[in-house]
């Protein structure tokens, strides 16, 4: 019998925006917003849809992510779902939503500049 259910997920896109590093006591805790591209084509025209996930990274990682990552450039995730509820403090009412809490993230390539070269140093090792 399993005891525990699995939410595990590996998520491949573009940082939206830059990571916001706060501090959780003395833990960093970084705040990922990722766009995820899909495309597909139906009736011979291509079709898309772009899925928008929050990501939490913490300590060491989070740290190294506000560091190196820059917008626009793609990482993969791998991590779990996880469900947060509270209530609105304005209305009262229930909210959930559900974001990504990080084990493994892998960088990709920064993005291009307008002249072909890479907006930053590509060559630069990461930490892990």
């Amino acid at each position: 019998m399993i005891n525990n259910g699995v939410a595990d997920v590996t998520l491949i896109g573009n940082l939206v925006a830059p990571v916001e590093l706060t501090m959780a006591g003395e833990t960093p805790k970084g705040k990922i917003r990722l766009a995820v591209n899909e495309s597909w084509m139906k009736d011979g025209e291509k079709q898309e849809h772009v899925s928008f996930f929050a990501v939490t990274v913490w300590g060491k990682r989070a740290s190294a992510c506000e560091q190196y990552l820059v917008k626009g450039q793609q990482i993969v995730v791998q991590g779990r779902l996880r469900q947060e509820r509270f209530e609105d403090k304005d209305s009262g009412d229930p909210v959930s939503y559900i974001h990504i809490v990080a084990r493994e993230v892998i960088f990709g390539d920064k993005p291009k500049a307008k002249d072909g070269e890479a907006s930053e140093d590509t060559e630069e090792e990461t930490p892990f």
